[in-house]
């Protein structure tokens, strides 16, 4: 695969997780709006909508955080960059990118034991097993990875944090 296709296929992925990303914030305020107006004039709550919301919210923040690995925008301690010598700022800036980095592993690793262990149970007001919900992790782990090497292609590597 050529450079200018491998820049596509993170790119597009990207899009797709941006995408679903923002799908998924929309669900959320739809089923969290009709769930008040369903409480509070219906005076009929839907069983489904906190569930809903929250499968939502899981898979949303888990995908999320992995748009801003690329993007370079997780939230950093910069000053850290102005009070040590450069070299030092340097070590910590790949550090932190190796750190980054494990954090995807550990979620593939850790996602993939944790959507076998939720196979057998049911989220109740939804009618669907648990590990729809406990795949987000491996998911979102497999996307943070491949994000972190998107952010490594576009010179991740500099203290200064955005190379846009």
């Amino acid at each position: 695969m050529n450079s200018q296709a491998l820049d596509r296929f993170f790119d597009g992925t990207y899009l797709l997780i941006e995408i679903a990303c923002k799908l998924l914030l929309l669900t959320m305020v739809l089923v969290i709006s009709y769930t008040v107006f369903g409480r509070f004039v219906l005076n009929r709550t839907p069983t489904w909508g906190e569930s809903l919301s929250i499968f939502c919210m899981v898979w949303l923040a888990i995908l999320g955080s992995s748009l801003a690995v690329r993007d370079g925008r997780h939230i950093r301690m910069t000053i850290i960059d102005f009070v040590v010598p450069p070299r030092v700022a340097i070590v910590l800036h790949k550090l932190a990118y190796v750190i980054v980095f494990a954090v995807g592993v550990a979620c593939i690793l850790g996602g993939i034991a944790l959507f076998e262990l939720f196979s057998g149970s049911i989220i109740g007001a939804l009618g669907i097993s648990s590990k729809w919900l406990a795949l987000a992790l491996p998911v979102g782990g497999v996307v943070h990875v491949l994000m972190f090497v998107a952010r490594l292609r576009r010179g991740g590597w500099e203290p200064t944090g955005s190379t846009e």
